[in-house]
């Protein structure tokens, strides 16, 4: 963190680099079955530049062996997985260096050397590199990282890694970055701005007093009018606007859409974009039946499942199931009927409470064979 404040260059100078942390943890039962499947995930058909497969590398070599990856990681307890998204990553033909380079400082920071692997993604608009790293380091030891770092620090490097290698951040970069994000429906960098300038959802807009602030009016009047579009927003009068209430979430909501729509229209096609393509929502109390279209993790970090179902009615949904694991799926085309998980008490719950009631309210695995040896 110090070094980091010591940077010579102001913030706003730096490239910019998204970093998303998930840690998996070894679950009872499964093994290491949830980290060999994120692997072969990350390998998957398509997500090279040219549409072929997913080809691993680590410190050294551009064509790891992730079976023996898979091997080595198999007992661990942990696994901590990134997605490093530089927003200038198009630069590049690839992003190895970039990648050996932030894990060379990440290793420097910790004091280990680490077991890693890497994977380069293009099959998306912004190129982007996912990282898995072993629960334990070179020397077998078990590797905590501190939250803080995992949060800040990741970014930070990443950040630094990026700029070296292509310079500070140029006025007609940032400016083009920001106008980027007008259009977007999702929560972006210029909504944190809104949200922050913003008292009990008003926005009062004033006149800068230099270029680089009537820009910032600029962008901010250019947002709120799409947030209009939207009926997220309202102008209240000459330079103020009103935000609608849940505003932010709405944003969030329609960014989730739109990446789930991305994801699924390279398994489904063009029948992801239609307005017979549904997201299912539990809380409306709907049960749909019908053919298992696609199936797959619901986000590239997590272990996450979802279903498309084309369904009786006519339309497909997805269907998220959270974390359960790919092999206990049912497979392509079987059919099945999804519903709301009934929350109430099951069977179990009522006759574990019928014991306790009758213990005092205790209850032991011998108290249940007492009360039903059978």
């Amino acid at each position: 963190m110090a070094r980091w404040r010591s940077q010579p260059l102001p913030k706003f100078r730096m490239r910019r680099v998204t970093v998303k942390v998930f840690i998996a943890r070894r679950k009872v039962g499964l093994g290491g079955a949830a980290f060999r499947t994120h692997l072969h995930y990350i390998e998957r058909d398509g997500v090279d530049r040219n549409g072929a497969p997913g080809r691993l590398y680590d410190r050294a070599s551009d064509d790891v062996d992730g079976d023996d990856f898979r091997a080595r990681s198999d007992k661990d307890r942990r696994q901590f997985r990134l997605i490093v998204s530089p927003e200038d990553g198009s630069a590049f033909s690839d992003l190895k260096e970039n990648t050996r380079s932030l894990m060379a400082r990440v290793e420097a920071d910790l004091g280990r050397k680490l077991d890693w692997v890497a994977v380069d993604h293009f099959d998306t608009g912004h190129p982007h590199t996912h990282v898995v790293i072993r629960g334990r380091d070179f020397a077998g030891e078990d590797l905590i990282i501190a939250r803080d770092y995992l949060i800040q620090g990741l970014r930070q490097r990443a950040a630094e890694v990026m700029t070296e290698r292509l310079g500070p951040r140029r006025d007609l970069e940032i400016l083009q970055s920001r106008s980027a994000e007008v259009d977007r429906n999702r929560f972006t960098g210029i909504d944190r701005d809104l949200a922050a300038r913003a008292r009990e959802d008003a926005i009062r807009l004033t006149t800068g007093a230099t270029a680089r602030d009537r820009f910032e009016r600029d962008i901010a009047l250019r947002r709120l009018r799409h947030l209009e579009t939207l009926s997220l927003a309202m102008c209240a009068g000459p330079d103020i606007w009103r935000l609608a209430p849940e505003w932010e979430g709405a944003l969030r909501t329609l960014g989730r859409r739109d990446d789930i729509v991305r994801t699924l229209t390279a398994q489904i096609g063009d029948r992801a974009r239609t307005p017979l393509f549904e997201i299912y929502k539990p809380a409306t109390g709907k049960t749909i039946t019908g053919r298992i279209a696609a199936f797959g993790a619901a986000d590239e970090i997590g272990e996450n499942r979802f279903l498309v179902v084309e369904a009786t009615d006519g339309r497909s949904w997805y269907v998220e199931l959270g974390a359960v694991s790919g092999e206990s799926l049912p497979g392509k085309g079987a059919i099945v009927e999804i519903a709301p998980h009934n929350a109430g008490p099951q069977t179990a719950d009522l006759t574990i409470a019928r014991i306790a009631r009758t213990n005092a309210w205790l209850y032991s695995d011998a108290l249940h064979r007492n009360d039903d040896p059978y």
